[in-house]
């Protein structure tokens, strides 16, 4: 897709995008309100007015289906599952960061500990959020695992997310919000930071001033609320896409065996 783009088309994507019209504008920092909108004018004099453009709004299908990219070069096996979330404006935020440092965040979390007891690896395995847009969210598993071990491994890694979701082990729910509370702590001494936080939750259509509250809303988040996300919002686990990577074709038995990526929109 690189390679086919135009200087011509890179040139028309800037001539229409790039424009003052719909912009979300965020400050923070210690400045006052009419010396930022000022600069901010300043700053955009020179823009173009043109239409709002629309964001895009991307297709996913998250139908469960097994890959295996067979790489013959690669040194070890990488497996990877994968499900969607609901968008973040939809409030739970909170509930699924916990949730996910629970999962796999750490040498302590459940994937972790079931791989390393399961398999009897000197590995461990993790799990993330991420998105292909603000509709598009989705849960990772993720970790690198010896080709031998490959099938193995789906079926521990999916089992100990099945019990997890049917009984979230929290742990020591207090601990782990003072290390979110002191990411939000630090956020809030960074401008650049700051700004980027309120401006997702602007684009969430979220109140501006959530981003002074942040910390109250953490402290909100309960043993309660967590296990009720776990079971409202996660993907079930039969439900994931699995994904491996591999220089064994069999390693994962019966998955469809793709040799690049594009291959995948013919795995059913």
């Amino acid at each position: 897709m690189y390679s086919k783009a135009t200087r011509e088309e890179v040139l028309e994507w800037h001539r229409t995008t790039v424009v003052r019209n719909g912009a979300d504008i965020v400050i923070a920092g210690a400045i006052e309100a009419d010396v930022a909108g000022r600069t901010v004018d300043s700053l955009l004099s020179q823009l173009p007015e043109g239409k709002s453009v629309a964001p895009i709004t991307p297709m996913a299908d998250f139908a469960p289906r097994r890959i295996l990219l067979h790489v013959p070069e690669a040194q070890t096996s990488t497996l990877e599952f994968l499900g969607p979330l609901p968008p973040t404006r939809m409030g739970g935020e909170f509930e699924d960061v916990l949730l996910a440092l629970m999962l796999g965040g750490d040498d302590n979390s459940v994937l972790f500990d079931a791989v390393r007891t399961g398999l009897r690896a000197s590995y461990g395995f993790g799990a993330g959020i991420d998105g292909y847009s603000r509709d598009l969210r989705f849960l990772f598993l993720a970790g690198e695992v010896e080709t031998g071990e490959l099938a193995e491994a789906e079926t521990i890694v999916r089992t100990a997310y099945a019990e997890f979701l049917k009984a979230p082990q929290l742990g020591d729910l207090a601990a782990r919000k003072v290390l979110l509370k002191t990411n939000i702590e630090q956020t809030m001494k960074d401008p650049i930071a700051a700004s980027w936080a309120l401006l997702m939750g602007l684009l969430d259509d979220q109140d501006p001033d959530v981003i002074l509250r942040l910390s109250d809303l953490l402290e909100e988040v309960t043993d309660a609320k967590v296990h009720s996300r776990a079971s409202s919002a996660f993907p079930p686990a039969e439900s994931l896409i699995v994904l491996a990577v591999s220089p064994d074709a069999t390693a994962l038995p019966d998955a469809c065996v793709i040799k690049t990526p594009e291959e995948a929109v013919k795995c059913r």
